[in-house]
C-alpha cells in the first residue's frame, strides 16, 4: 500500500509530566513520555501519532508538581499522525474472512472491518462457517487473505487504552472494492 491517505506531518505541542529522575536530561524524559503515546489514540489531536523526530522544549522553567516532585513541561513534537476521519477512504489487507464480517490491517499496524451490514450490494456471503466465501459480484472474484480492498471509513471506535477500531463500509460505488479491480 503506498497510499499515504489519513497521514499527517504535524507539530503538536503536549503539557508534559516528566519523573524527576530525569531532571539532568529533561530531553530523555520527554521522549520518554512521548514514546508512551505513541500507537495510541489521542482525544486531544483526534488521531494516533506514529513516529516522531523531533522535539523542542517550549518553557524553558518547569514547574514542580507538588507531593511527588514531577516536573510539568510544555514540548512541540514534530510528528507524523495517522487522523483518519468519517467518510475517508483507506486501503487495507483481507487478514479474516467470516460471515459476519471482513478483517483488515491497514499500514500493517491498525485493525479494521467491514461488518456484512456494510457491505453493499457489490459483494455476497457464500456458504457458512470454515467455507464462508465473499463473493465480489461485479468481477466474479471470491475475496482471498492478503486481498487489498479499499474501504470507506464509517465509524472510529476509541477502545480502552488507545486502541483505534476502524468500522468500514464497501459503498456501491467504483470507489471501493477489491484493489486490483477498481479503476
Amino acid at each position: 500500500m503506498t497510499d499515504k491517505a489519513c497521514i499527517n506531518d504535524t507539530v503538536i505541542e503536549l503539557d508534559l509530566v516528566i519523573h524527576p529522575k530525569y531532571i539532568g536530561n529533561i530531553k530523555e524524559g520527554i521522549s520518554a513520555e512521548v514514546d508512551e503515546l505513541i500507537l495510541k489514540w489521542n482525544p486531544d489531536i483526534k488521531g494516533v501519532i506514529m513516529s516522531y523526530n523531533k522535539i523542542s522544549v517550549t518553557q524553558p522553567v518547569a514547574s514542580v508538581l507538588q507531593h511527588t516532585g514531577h516536573l510539568n513541561f510544555g514540548a512541540k513534537v514534530f510528528c507524523k499522525v495517522f487522523k483518519p476521519t468519517v467518510n475517508k477512504f483507506l486501503t487495507g489487507k483481507v487478514t479474516h474472512i467470516s460471515e459476519s464480517h471482513i478483517s483488515l490491517i491497514v499500514y500493517d499496524l491498525f485493525n479494521a472491518f467491514i461488518p456484512r451490514t456494510l457491505f453493499g450490494s457489490n459483494f455476497k456471503v457464500v456458504g457458512e462457517g470454515l467455507d464462508t466465501e465473499i463473493e465480489y459480484i461485479a468481477k466474479n472474484y471470491n475475496l482471498q487473505l492478503n486481498d487489498l480492498i479499499k474501504f470507506e471509513i464509517s465509524e472510529l471506535e476509541h477502545q480502552q487504552k488507545g486502541i483505534l477500531q476502524i468500522v468500514g463500509s464497501l459503498s456501491n460505488n467504483d470507489k471501493s472494492g477489491v484493489v486490483k479491480y477498481l479503476a
